[in-house]
């Protein structure tokens, strides 16, 4: 018996109990090199890199008229805010057309927010990160973006398998139907078995990341906080193939 099979253990202060290898997978170890350079999990780090700077024109802005940028969970407390982030991201996602959305907010998150929706013979898999502001405006802040960046990289490892996600967002679902709330924006379970049974049949699908920060101005965007977005961006273009999205405010 290896290691990863033992008992369940608790760890860091978590609720649920996981095992050595679930564990790992959430929190990678990081391994510091003489040369000041690191590995956390698969994302490699030289400083002595210039980071690549993310382009101001490619940022999506938005208008957040309607919303509290301040507020980012819909639902928190056992109340629905249709004034968040996220209300207002999970609305836009149903605006293109998308199919499932799923609100995945809290501890352990795949991401805040997971659109899927079939296209043309094939498929769509979003995963939204969202992030509060620091103020009631938007602005050049370095930690409107940290964050929320380190959230985008994390979790891309569920992009390669829609049966393993359907399982764990069902589960969580079912965990939170029982204090009153579906995570189902749009949707239900039968549907994400639909097409987790379409990617085993058409295993190529359009893979997307979006960090979702209101507190981010295009205008005015610094470029420390271009190098941590351009950053991002070049570690999700290898590992998936795509470009980080951001939507942002003017």
């Amino acid at each position: 018996m290896s290691l990863l099979d033992g008992p369940k253990l608790k760890l860091c202060g978590l609720k649920q109990e996981q095992t050595l290898e679930d564990f790992f997978k959430e929190y990678p170890p990081i391994l510091d090199f003489i040369d000041h350079s690191f590995l956390e999990g698969a994302n490699f780090v030289d400083p002595k890199q210039t980071p690549p700077a993310y382009s101001a024109s490619d940022l999506d802005v938005r208008d957040w008229t309607p919303v509290n940028i301040r507020k980012e969970s819909r639902w928190k407390g056992g109340v629905f805010h249709e004034d968040s982030i996220q209300a207002q991201a999970m609305q836009w996602c149903l605006d293109e057309g998308f199919e499932i959305i799923v609100d995945d907010d809290g501890a352990n998150e795949v991401a805040d927010i997971v659109a899927v929706k079939e296209e043309g013979d094939g498929l769509r898999l979003r995963l939204l990160h969202c992030k509060y502001s620091a103020t009631d405006d938007s602005g050049a802040r370095i930690e409107d973006v940290v964050e929320v960046s380190s959230q985008a990289v994390k979790n891309i490892r569920w992009m390669w398998d829609l049966n393993a996600l359907r399982t764990r967002l069902n589960k969580r679902d079912k965990d939170r139907t029982a204090k009153g709330a579906s995570r189902y924006f749009r949707g239900d379970p039968s549907m994400l078995k639909k097409v987790a049974r379409i990617s085993q049949i058409r295993p190529r699908y359009e893979k997307e990341v979006v960090i979702v920060q209101p507190g981010i101005s295009a205008s005015k965007i610094s470029g420390e906080m271009s190098s941590v977005l351009g950053s991002a961006d070049a570690y999700i273009r290898t590992r998936l193939g795509c470009k980080l999205k951001v939507w942002c405010s003017t």
